[in-house]
C-alpha cells in the first residue's frame, strides 16, 4: 500500500495595504497606543471609502473630495462626515509612513462645517438679564447660577 502525498503549488497572495493596516491597528490596540474602539472607527472610516470607491483605479486627492462631496448629497451629518474621513486619513497616514505613497490624498480635506456657511457659528446676543448677571459676578466674583 502506498501513501502518495498530492501538493499543489500555491502561490501566496501577498496581504492587501488595507488587511495590513489592519493588523498595525491590531497591534497599535494591544500595545496601548490606541484605543480599541478608535481602531474600530478607523476601519468603518476607511470601509465606507473602499466601498464608495472600489471601482476606481486611482485613489487622489479629487476622490476623496468627490466622496466627502457624496456624503453629503446623502444627508450624512457633518459629525458622520468627519469621523469616516478621519479613519481614511488615518490609513493614509501610515501609507506614508511606509513610504507606499508620497502624498496623503487626505491632507487639507475637511468634512465641512458645523453652523453657518463660514464656519464660525454665530454667537446670539446676551440678554439684558445676562448682562445683569455677568456684571454682578464680575464685581462679587460669585458664579450665580441658574435654577435648572
Amino acid at each position: 500500500m502506498t501513501n502518495s502525498l498530492t501538493t499543489t503549488a500555491t502561490a501566496l497572495v501577498p496581504p492587501s495595504p488595507v488587511a495590513e493596516w489592519h493588523a498595525h491597528l491590531d497591534l497599535q490596540v494591544r500595545a496601548g497606543q490606541m484605543a480599541k474602539d478608535t481602531a474600530t472607527t478607523y476601519r468603518q472610516g476607511m470601509r465606507k471609502l473602499t466601498e464608495w470607491a472600489s471601482q476606481q483605479e486611482s485613489w487622489n486627492r479629487r476622490l476623496i473630495l468627490e466622496w466627502v462631496a457624496a456624503l453629503k448629497a446623502e444627508g450624512k451629518a457633518v459629525k458622520t462626515i468627519s469621523i469616516w474621513l478621519t479613519g481614511a486619513r488615518c490609513f493614509f497616514q501610515w501609507m506614508l509612513s511606509e513610504g507606499r505613497i508620497v502624498v496623503d490624498p487626505t491632507a487639507g480635506v475637511k468634512a465641512g462645517s458645523i453652523g453657518t456657511p463660514g464656519g464660525r457659528k454665530r454667537r446670539e446676543q446676551l440678554t439684558e438679564s445676562e448682562v445683569i448677571k455677568l456684571k454682578a459676578m464680575l464685581r462679587t466674583g460669585k458664579i450665580i447660577r441658574d435654577a435648572a
